[in-house]
């Protein structure tokens, strides 16, 4: 017989509720050593490159490529223009952080969110 997980906005119910209590357990779980790397390219141009991080008391490799990003100023800025600037970065950062949590405690109090924006 196949088992179903059962979800809600995207997030798997049991496995939220199995971190809940398993961080309520052992509260080091939830500390988190996130990394980036940096290369000044010329002036506001830089790439970033994010890929593993320490988190639930180990170390995770599970992606095998990095997550790239290119920032720039605009030419207003005496940019280039080729990629957003930091403080954008920040600002989408920011915005996700907030709407991934709004969801996830929705779901968590059963409640399912048919859009965000």
């Amino acid at each position: 017989m196949e088992t179903q997980t059962k979800t809600m906005n995207g997030f798997d119910l049991e496995a939220m509720h199995n971190t809940v209590g398993a961080i309520q357990q052992n509260s080091a779980i939830a500390a988190f050593q996130l990394r980036a790397e940096n290369r000044w390219i010329t002036g506001g141009h830089n790439h970033s490159t994010v890929q593993g991080f320490y988190g639930a008391c180990q170390e995770d490799t599970t992606r095998v490529v990095p997550f790239e990003f290119t920032c720039d100023e605009p030419y207003v800025l005496l940019g280039h223009n080729k990629g957003a600037n930091p403080g954008e970065v920040l600002l989408y950062g920011l915005l996700a952080c907030m709407t991934t949590t709004m969801v996830l405690l929705a779901a968590a109090q059963g409640i399912e969110v048919e859009g965000v924006s």
